[in-house]
This record gives structure tokens, C-alpha cells and sequence, in this order.
């Protein structure tokens, strides 16, 4: 019986030692008594060790040292024989050569006799090398950051719906768009219609239903409205998600307050109607005043013309005027000297007679 004991705890061992290897997983054991360490070939392989057994201060001076007090502190709390605590950790390690790696650790203790006698014997788990995972987390994690940097910067919401419409998940700057709090309060298709404006409902009914059923973009634009009865205007870009065999399962997309290019729209066209009015009313006021301007120099025109006839006039007149003063002249000029050749004559027969 104890020979096939021993043969299924082989068994077992040798099961466990697969699974451990298929899942990169090593293990270790700590015995308290001993404050010594042991662990198999994965878990050296992973630490950068030499052998397979060691010091339990010596192994724990592998942890990094911005984690070792909150990793002891774990391990303190799944020892506690009178409270002990599932032992979970993840922490670095820095190997004898430098490098550093990320330790996932998993461990359950065990005890000997109960009560207040009760003592810890050990403690063993497993170890696992999750330094890709790691890296792919902090990848991820700055790729959220970015995201979330870029739609906080352009006011952008993102919206996930899964079909039928049973659930429907806003994110907070969606909820913002439509005067909701940012909270995790649900949020349904109904509360979405209610809070847009009624003019806008129908259309927008209209844009979701063409974009599921015929695989069309889903671009809107929509105003919706506060219990204050403000508005904003807000554009929905959406698309939706099919599985093989093209039954629609998602149907997702985002917002984007466009509240402000509406309004600078509108003053744009308000402006555009003043300049057109001004230029109407300004190419009235030319036409009138080149009207005006024209009928003022055809009567300069007529009355230059008139001036020319009087000046010529003025001109025939003066010249008679003068032939006429001439002519009169001219005779009385003649009557004056006959008159003084009379005068002549009889001074003459009076000198004659004397």
C-alpha cells in the first residue's frame, strides 16, 4: 500500500512538474525552521541562479528594492497563523547580472497543530517570468494615456453598443455631450432618444437603421438638450460590426461636441448675409449716384452747350455792336468834316469880301 502511495505521489509530482513546464511555471518552497529556500530548475532558470537551493535572505535580496517592503508585507499577512491571507504577488527581481525581470509568486502556507499553538512548517507556490506581459501592459498602458490625451484634447467621445440594443455603454465624455453625469448610471437606447431634440429624432432613427441593415457609415449630427433646455450640437461617426455570417452583433462609433463650429458657422452665414446686403445696398447707392451723376453732366453738358450758343452770340452781337459803332463813327467823323470844310469855306468868302 505504501509502495503504490509513493507510486501515484510520483505520479502526481510528475503530472504537476508537466503542467508547470507547459505554463513556464517553477516552484519553490520555503521552510521556516531552516530560514532556507529551495525551488527546481524554471525557478533557477528564471532568477538567474546557480543552484537549486539557498537562504531565504539571500533569495530575498534578489527582489528589487522598491518593492521588497510591500512584497514582505504580503508574504508576512499569508504566514499569520491566526489570519493567514491567499499569498499573490507580482514584483521585480534584479539578477546577478543586472538585469531585471518581472516575478509573478503564488504560495499557500502550511501549519501544524491549531489554536494558539498552531505554527507554520512552510510554505511553497509557484513563480512564473511575466516580464513580456509586463511590457505589453505598460505599452498598453501608455497607448490608453495617448488615446485618452487626444480625445480629451478634441472633445471625443467613444460609444459601444451590442446588438440588439440591450446594452448601451457611453463613456464620460459622451455623457457630457448629452447632459448626463459622469457616473456608471446605465444607459439605454430610450434615455438616448429622450435627450435628443424632437426635430432629431426621427433622422437619426433613420441613419442607425440604414447603417445596420444595409452596412452603410453612420454619420449624424444632432442637437441634444439639457433639462435647462440648452443645446449642443454633436456628430456621431459609427459603423456596424458583423460576424461571419454577417448577423450585426455591435454596432459602436464616437461623438464630438461641435457646438462651436456650429455657432461659428452660423455667425460665418450671418455675416455672409450682411456683406451681401451691404453689397446690394451698396451697388443700389452706385447705380443712383452714377444715375445722378449722369443727369448732372448732361445738364452741364446742356447747359456748356448753352453757354456756347451765348458766348457766341455775345460774340455776333459785340462784333455788331462794334461795325455799328464804327459805322456811326465813321459818319459823324464824314459830317464833321464837312461841317468844318463849311466852316472853312465861309471864313474863307469873309476874308474875300473884306
Amino acid at each position: 500500500e505504501r509502495k503504490r502511495l509513493e507510486e501515484e505521489r510520483e505520479k502526481l509530482a510528475e503530472q504537476l512538474q508537466l503542467a508547470l513546464d507547459a505554463a513556464q511555471m517553477g516552484w519553490w518552497h520555503y521552510d521556516p525552521a531552516q530560514q532556507s529556500c529551495s525551488w527546481d530548475d524554471t525557478t533557477k532558470k528564471i532568477c538567474g541562479l546557480s543552484t537549486n537551493s539557498g537562504s531565504a535572505p539571500g533569495l530575498g535580496k534578489l527582489i528589487h528594492p522598491d518593492d521588497l517592503g510591500r512584497v514582505w508585507k504580503e508574504f508576512q499577512k499569508a504566514i499569520n497563523p491566526i489570519d493567514p491571507q491567499p499569498y499573490g504577488s507580482q514584483f521585480r527581481i534584479v539578477r546577478a547580472d543586472g538585469t531585471e525581470r518581472w516575478i509573478e509568486a503564488h504560495g499557500a502556507p502550511e501549519f501544524e497543530w491549531n489554536g494558539v499553538e498552531r505554527q507554520l512548517i512552510g510554505c511553497g507556490g509557484t513563480l512564473q517570468d511575466i516580464t513580456e506581459r509586463k511590457v505589453a501592459e505598460e505599452a498598453l498602458r501608455q497607448q490608453r494615456e495617448r488615446y485618452e490625451f487626444v480625445a480629451e484634447g478634441s472633445d471625443v467621445g467613444f460609444w459601444f453598443c451590442d446588438l440588439p440594443f440591450d446594452k448601451v455603454i457611453w463613456d464620460r465624455r459622451v455623457k457630457r455631450h448629452f447632459w448626463l453625469p459622469p457616473d456608471d448610471s446605465p444607459v439605454t437606447m430610450e434615455i438616448f432618444y429622450s435627450l435628443l431634440h424632437p426635430d432629431d429624432r426621427e433622422p437619426t432613427r433613420k441613419a442607425i437603421e440604414n447603417s445596420i441593415q444595409n452596412n452603410q457609415q453612420y454619420d449624424v449630427q444632432y442637437r441634444t438638450i439639457a433639462p435647462d433646455g440648452r443645446q449642443k450640437w454633436v456628430r456621431a461617426n459609427g459603423r456596424t460590426f458583423y460576424d461571419k455570417s454577417g448577423k450585426p452583433v455591435r454596432f459602436d462609433g464616437i461623438t464630438q461636441d461641435i457646438t462651436a463650429r456650429k455657432q461659428a458657422e452660423d455667425a460665418l452665414r450671418a455675416s455672409e448675409s450682411r456683406l451681401r446686403n451691404l453689397a446690394q445696398n451698396l451697388d443700389r447707392e452706385v447705380q443712383a449716384r452714377t444715375a445722378e451723376l449722369r443727369a448732372r453732366n448732361e445738364q452741364m453738358l446742356h447747359a456748356a452747350q448753352g453757354l456756347k450758343e451765348l458766348s457766341g452770340r455775345l460774340l455776333q452781337i459785340q462784333d455788331e455792336e462794334r461795325r455799328r459803332v464804327a459805322r456811326d463813327l465813321h459818319d459823324s467823323a464824314g459830317q464833321m468834316v464837312t461841317a468844318l470844310d463849311g466852316i472853312e469855306f465861309c471864313e474863307g468868302l469873309e476874308e474875300i469880301g473884306n
